[in-house]
């Protein structure tokens, strides 16, 4: 590896994550760390705030090219990326491309790639899953992705979009609204990120263990360790960042070493963004509310 620096960088989001006080992130990135060290790379970590380009600060380090490559995990403006990929960093943005129209190609610039789930496929299906079980008024926790489902007329989507730095503490915050909220105005349903679903869980069984799911159902976009532990058990979509991590750092060490075309590198992250997902049935999970 004449020229290297046998280090690959892991830039994670603050804004609504908290970086790696985040268990999403903590995970993606043990993942990173996994691959990365079966391939003699060191990971070198960053967080800073990939939301606002007034704010952005990237270091001089890796304005130096002291990293091989670069991974970018968490929402990120589309004007960050063209700052990321002027330095000329290999690299893998984590994060979803339709914001920036690359769906069909996955790619930002010669040597940027999107790895990335299919975030609006993902929140119909449980939008979809949701109006099965006699829900018409859902609470969508995100960062504002359109469906791509037709929604019935007397179907009502709530977004809450994700714009604290805290979500854990949003979630919170939002559970706090909805007990306050009159019976007949409340969302019947929440979907959204591990942090949200577990904010809002803490703030209404303070109030009742059992309104969840008697009044309110709670449908987590992601799969984490402790969505079955908690109480009631979260139900959620079959999405893994550790895994997710594995993948994006097996992509972009095989970018730097070329051990493939680029044209197959981006027929995965393809494929990747195409998968199925299933819906992980647990106890936060039941029928609308008669």
């Amino acid at each position: 590896l004449t020229g290297r620096t046998g280090q690959i960088g892991f830039l994670v989001a603050e804004m609504g994550t908290l970086g790696l006080n985040n268990a999403y992130f903590a995970a993606q990135l043990a993942g990173v760390e996994r691959v990365a060290t079966n391939n003699d790379y060191l990971t070198t970590v960053s967080v800073c705030n990939l939301n606002e380009i007034d704010k952005f600060v990237f270091s001089e380090k890796l304005r130096r090219r002291s990293v091989d490559g670069l991974i970018v995990a968490g929402p990120v403006l589309p004007e960050i990326l063209e700052v990321i990929c002027d330095i000329g960093v290999p690299s893998i943005i984590c994060c979803d491309p339709t914001k920036s129209n690359a769906e069909e190609t996955m790619q930002h610039g010669n040597n940027q790639l999107f790895l990335s789930f299919n975030n609006k496929f993902i929140i119909s299906q449980a939008i979809d899953k949701l109006m099965k079980l006699g829900h018409r008024k859902v609470c969508l926790a995100s960062l504002g992705e359109s469906l791509s489902i037709t929604l019935p007329d007397d179907f009502e989507l709530i977004p809450e979009f994700l714009d604290e730095p805290d979500t854990l503490l949003q979630g919170l915050h939002l559970g706090q609204k909805w007990l306050k909220t009159s019976r007949h105005e409340r969302f019947t349903a929440l979907v959204g990120c591990d942090q949200i679903c577990y904010g809002f869980l803490r703030a209404i069984n303070s109030v009742d263990p059992q309104l969840c799911p008697r009044e309110v159902s709670v449908l987590c976009h992601t799969e984490m360790t402790v969505n079955k532990l908690f109480y009631p058990s979260i139900s959620a979509i079959t999405r893994d960042p550790f895994d997710y991590g594995k993948i994006s750092a097996e992509m972009l060490i095989d970018m730097l070493e070329k051990k493939c075309p680029l044209e197959s590198i981006i027929e995965r992250s393809k494929e990747f963004y195409q998968r199925g997902y299933e819906i992980i049935v647990r106890e936060s999970l039941g029928p609308a509310p008669g």
